[in-house]
């Protein structure tokens, strides 16, 4: 696979290439980046396969230090890449934190998305959950927690993800 990047409003985007034809564009999940598809992509021919590298993941960590790399606004990003690729029509493959780029895509550009494949995705822009945010905010602090502090937080996280609407789009 070849290495490529553009720089795109400003953003360094990232991804890996390898064939011609139609576009199908692999968008990788938490916390991996494009090598994730590496077994996958040589398996599928006569395509052009592209495995798209999501703001401040992968060797992109650094393009992503000062930037919003929340679900939606790797969506903003991929749309833009896109455009900047004058690529019209696509498929995409989206896992884990990639499927919710995938579907926010699809959603906001029906008419580019040729056609969607999910694999093990969260739901639109669901991620973080607010107790993840809320664990992330304290940073550090959150290292002194007592072990059955951390235990109840945990469950609460568990019983939450169990539980949400997955068409929510909060």
């Amino acid at each position: 696979m070849n290495e490529k990047s553009i720089k795109v409003n400003g953003v360094n985007i990232r991804w890996l290439e390898m064939g011609s034809g139609f576009p199908v564009v692999f968008i990788h999940g938490l916390p991996t980046s494009p090598e994730l598809w590496r077994n996958v992509i040589p398996s599928l021919t006569n395509k052009k396969r592209i495995a798209w590298e999501m703001v401040g993941y992968g060797a992109s960590i650094e393009e992503g230090r000062s930037r919003d790399i929340s679900v939606g606004s790797q969506a903003a990003y991929l749309a833009s890449w896109l455009d900047a690729m004058n690529m019209d029509k696509v498929v995409l493959v989206g896992h884990d934190l990639g499927g919710g780029v995938a579907q926010i895509i699809a959603t906001l550009r029906p008419q580019v998305v040729k056609g969607l494949i999910l694999i093990n995705s969260i739901c639109y822009d669901s991620w973080p959950i607010p107790r993840v945010k809320a664990f992330r905010a304290l940073g550090p602090i959150a290292t002194q927690f007592p072990n059955a502090a951390v235990k109840i937080a945990l469950q609460g996280f568990l019983y939450e993800v169990s539980t949400r609407p997955t068409t929510s789009w909060n």
